[in-house]
């Protein structure tokens, strides 16, 4: 349960981490506002709260946390200008504090042509002490194909030097 310093129609739907010392990292949002809270294991208290925004798609966002504990969120994908663009953030445990903030971009010209993403997107987040693996279906010569999108831990990309992995489209029958 949450703590009565919550707002009293506060929703916590989405998706969470739970840390090494068994607290939860989650995001909580309300009719107006979306949060990412660090709540207590132990009690449910509300360790401490940072809002989220995404320019005006404030309810979603993909929470994870690594084995060090270092938490990643990703906010949903959008059109800025002329590109499609993914934030993504790395907050710090202890207190909430954001470590770092990077932007994943593609162009009109790669989402019009043969190399499109996030054409789905998933609130899901796999993480390791290496960085997120951001899962998303890539459309490659009008074909989709799931994959991840990475992020290194540290936060250092440059211009076209994001790494994008896709697999193969699973193939089943029916017997």
């Amino acid at each position: 349960a949450l703590s009565p310093s919550a707002a009293p129609a506060t929703q916590a739907d989405g998706p969470m981490a739970i840390l090494s010392d068994g607290s939860i990292v989650m995001r909580v949002y309300t009719a107006s506002a979306s949060h990412l809270q660090k709540i207590s294991g132990s009690d449910g208290s509300i360790l401490w709260s940072r809002p989220l925004t995404w320019g005006g798609a404030a309810f979603r966002s993909a929470v994870g946390a690594d084995s060090s504990d270092n938490i990643y969120v990703v906010g949903p994908p959008r059109s800025v200008s002329s590109y499609e663009q993914l934030e993504v953030l790395k907050i710090v445990a202890s207190d909430g504090s954001l470590a770092w903030s990077r932007n994943i971009r593609t162009t009109a010209a790669q989402q019009s042509g043969s190399l499109a993403w996030p054409y789905w997107w998933s609130e899901r987040l796999m993480c390791s002490t290496a960085g997120v693996f951001i899962p998303a279906m890539m459309r490659y010569s009008g074909v989709r194909r799931p994959g991840t999108i990475f992020m290194p831990a540290d936060g250092t990309i440059a211009v076209g030097n994001v790494t994008r992995t896709t697999f193969e489209p699973l193939t089943t029958s029916s017997m």
